[in-house]
C-alpha cells in the first residue's frame, strides 16, 4: 500500500543516468540518488548508493573521478549536474554484496571553496565573483545560467587567501544583504527584493486529498510545525560609524509585512526595547536579510511529493490540507489555519528504482485567518 502510494506512474522518470567517470551504472544495481538543494548556500550535495557488481577499486582510483548524475522527468524536463567525490562507504548488505555509498558535491562549489586566490578590487563583489569563476575555468558552469544582480556598492576590498573564496563571496555577499544560491538550473546571487515572496513565480496547488490517485501535486506525507517564536529575532537596529561625517548611523526595519503571503499578520517581536548591532558597513541590508530568515522561518512544512523537475527552490507553493477527521466542520473546511502559501527553502529530489520523489521544505511567516 505505502509502495503504491510513493511510486506510480505520476513520478516516473522517463531515463536517468549515473556515470562514475566514463562508467554509466546499470539502472538495477542503483539502490538510491540523492540531490539537495538550499536557498542560502551555492553548495548542491548529493549521495549515490549502487550495488558493487563491478568492483570499482579495481576499476578506478577515487581521487580524480567526476560522477555526472542526468534525468529527464516525465514532462520532457532534463537535468544533468556534475559533482567531485567527497567521501566513499563500503557496506555489506545481508547477503554480503558490497554497497557502496558515494558522498558528493557539485564541481561549481567545489572548485570555488578549494580555491585560495588573493586579488584586491575596486568593484562590487558579484563582478568579483564573476572574475574568479572565469579565471578558474570551472567547467560545470557551462551547463548552468548565471542570474546574478549588480551590487550597487563599488568599493576597494581584497579577497584574502586566509579561506576559501567560496566562504569569502557567501560572506561579503550577505554582508550587503544578498544571497548567494544554486538552484536546478542557475548560479544566483539576488537581492532582497529579487527574493521577496510576494514576486516568487508560483509553483501550483498541492493536495494530500483527492479522489484522483495521480494527481500531479498530490501529497504523499506531511509533517507542519507553527509559531516558531525561537527562531524570532528581537526587535533589532543596527548601527555604524560615518567616517566621513564623523557621525554614528541608525537603520532599523522589523517590518513583518513586506514578508506576508497569507491573511493572519501578527507580530511575534514582543521584546522590551530594541537590541543594537554593530557592523563595520554603512548598509544595513544585512540586517534586513537575517529578519527576512527569521520571519519566514516562523511556520514550516515539510512533504513528500511526487518528483518533477521545476519543483525548485524560491517558489511559492500553496497547500490545501484536509481537516482533522473528528469533526465534521473541520472535515468540510479543511486546516483553516496551516492552509495558505509558503516559500520553497530546501528541496531534495531522490530517485528509486525509475521514479522520482521530492521531499520539498517550505516556510512562511504568517498563517491563515480562521472564518
Amino acid at each position: 500500500m505505502i509502495n503504491d502510494r510513493l511510486f506510480n506512474k505520476a513520478n516516473k522518470l522517463q531515463d536517468y543516468h549515473v556515470f562514475i567517470d566514463d562508467v554509466d551504472l546499470i539502472k538495477e544495481t542503483i539502490i538510491s540518488v540523492e540531490v539537495s538543494y538550499k536557498n542560502n548556500t551555492p553548495i548542491v550535495y548529493s549521495k549515490v548508493i549502487f550495488n558493487d557488481i563491478y568492483d570499482m577499486n579495481l576499476l578506478r582510483t577515487w581521487r580524480n573521478i567526476e560522477v555526472q548524475i542526468s534525468y529527464i522527468d516525465i514532462f520532457d524536463e532534463s537535468i544533468n549536474k556534475k559533482f567531485v567525490i567527497l567521501n566513499v562507504t563500503e557496506q555489506y548488505d545481508d547477503s554480503f554484496k558490497k554497497v557502496l555509498v558515494l558522498e558528493l558535491q557539485d564541481k561549481f562549489s567545489y572548485v570555488l571553496e578549494n580555491s585560495y586566490i588573493s586579488k584586491s578590487f575596486n568593484d562590487n563583489p558579484t563582478s568579483a565573483f564573476l572574475a574568479y569563476a572565469k579565471e578558474l575555468e570551472i567547467d560545470a558552469i557551462s551547463d548552468l545560467t548565471l542570474e546574478t544582480t549588480n551590487v550597487e556598492s563599488t568599493y576597494n576590498f581584497v579577497v584574502p587567501n586566509n579561506e576559501s573564496n567560496l566562504s569569502f563571496f557567501i560572506k561579503e555577499l550577505y554582508k550587503h544583504g544578498y544571497t548567494f544560491y544554486q538552484n536546478k538550473t542557475s548560479i544566483c546571487v539576488k537581492s532582497l527584493s529579487d527574493l521577496a515572496p510576494e514576486i516568487l513565480p508560483v509553483n501550483g496547488l498541492y493536495l494530500n486529498e483527492t479522489n484522483n490517485q495521480l494527481y500531479q501535486n498530490k501529497i504523499i506525507s506531511l509533517i507542519s510545525s507553527l509559531n516558531n517564536r525561537s527562531n524570532i529575532l528581537p526587535k533589532t537596529r543596527s548601527v555604524s560609524f560615518n567616517s566621513n561625517t564623523k557621525s554614528l548611523e541608525f537603520g532599523e526595519d522589523n517590518d513583518m509585512t513586506q514578508y506576508f503571503l497569507n491573511s493572519d499578520p501578527f507580530d511575534l517581536q514582543d521584546s522590551n526595547g530594541v537590541r543594537d548591532v554593530t557592523q563595520p558597513h554603512l548598509d544595513f541590508n544585512q540586517h534586513n536579510l537575517m529578519m527576512k530568515e527569521s520571519f519566514l522561518d516562523q511556520a514550516e512544512v515539510e512533504m513528500i511529493v511526487n518528483g518533477y523537475v521545476k519543483n525548485d527552490i524560491n517558489q511559492v507553493y500553496e497547500l490545501q490540507l484536509k481537516g482533522n477527521l473528528a469533526t465534521a466542520n473541520t472535515q468540510a473546511s479543511g486546516n483553516l489555519v496551516m492552509n495558505g502559501y509558503y516559500v520553497c527553502n530546501k528541496i531534495t529530489d531522490k530517485i528509486v528504482g525509475d521514479s522520482l520523489l521530492q521531499k520539498v521544505s517550505l516556510h512562511r511567516s504568517d498563517l491563515t485567518s480562521r472564518v
